[in-house]
């Protein structure tokens, strides 16, 4: 039979999925009902390793033609969606809480996820801006460069292969004063800038290694260390007062 298919439904318990590229682990349980050409769900319940809550709804569709198509829509509520070390993701990584609604969409070999967001209490992100320096850009960009083609025509292949697949993410985020946010410029020197405070950003995100990040944010406290070829080291607080940003040496 080269097309089953497959009606009925199963209780799911203790059932677990971990996104490696955003290091988190879901946990879920529900009903899972299955019918012609569809896998679907109608109100799963997951939890965060924590065990924050979320409810998803969706499934897996079939087209008769070797080709399975993901979608799922979720609202979480300070839900933990990012656990990452530096050794990790080297252009951002730490831990981010949110709350909003998510959707994951399109065939497993190319996967898009766009998310509306409010950042929670515990959100800690890091920017390491150290590879600015390495290749001597005079600009800080927050756009990486995209995969280089390389000379050789076997390598260019599987560029080309992981170019047409992978994961886009599309990340809408309304920061709040309860995220941390932290712009490393040198933190072999420490000349890192640490805040607070409410923004709109854009996060544009895929495996292949592109990364862009568009908005306005406005500080509302925090610190700023500044160094110079080790000579010089001064730290400054920056605080909001009276609607007017206040940089006070330290």
């Amino acid at each position: 039979m080269r097309h089953p298919i497959m009606k009925g439904a199963i209780d799911v318990k203790k059932g677990t999925l971990f996104f490696d590229y955003l290091k988190t682990t879901l946990n879920f349980e529900d009903k899972i009902s299955f019918d012609t050409d569809e896998i679907i769900t109608k109100n799963l319940r997951v939890t965060d390793e924590e065990g924050n809550k979320a409810s998803l709804k969706g499934g897996v569709f079939y087209d008769g033609d070797k080709t399975f198509t993901l979608s799922l829509d979720a609202n979480m509520n300070r839900f933990k969606i990012l656990n990452t070390l530096k050794k990790d993701n080297d252009v951002y990584y730490g831990t981010a809480y949110a709350t909003g609604r998510f959707s994951i969409a399109g065939p497993f070999s190319a996967l898009t996820i766009d998310a509306d967001l409010r950042t929670d209490r515990g959100t800690r992100l890091f920017i390491p801006l150290d590879k600015a320096q390495e290749v001597e850009q005079n600009e800080i960009e927050f756009v990486s460069e995209s995969i280089r083609k390389d000379s050789t025509d076997s390598q260019k292949g599987k560029k080309e292969e992981v170019a047409d697949g992978g994961i886009k993410m599309n990340f809408n985020f309304n920061f709040t004063p309860d995220a941390y946010g932290e712009v490393q410029f040198d933190k072999q020197t420490g000349d890192i800038m640490r805040v607070y405070g409410n923004g709109l950003i854009n996060l544009k995100i895929d495996t292949k290694g592109d990364f862009s990040m568009t908005g306005d944010y406005e500080i509302d406290r925090g610190d700023y260390t500044f160094t110079f070829q080790n000579v010089l080291n001064k730290k400054f607080n920056i605080q909001r007062k009276q609607d007017q940003l206040v940089w006070e040496s330290v």
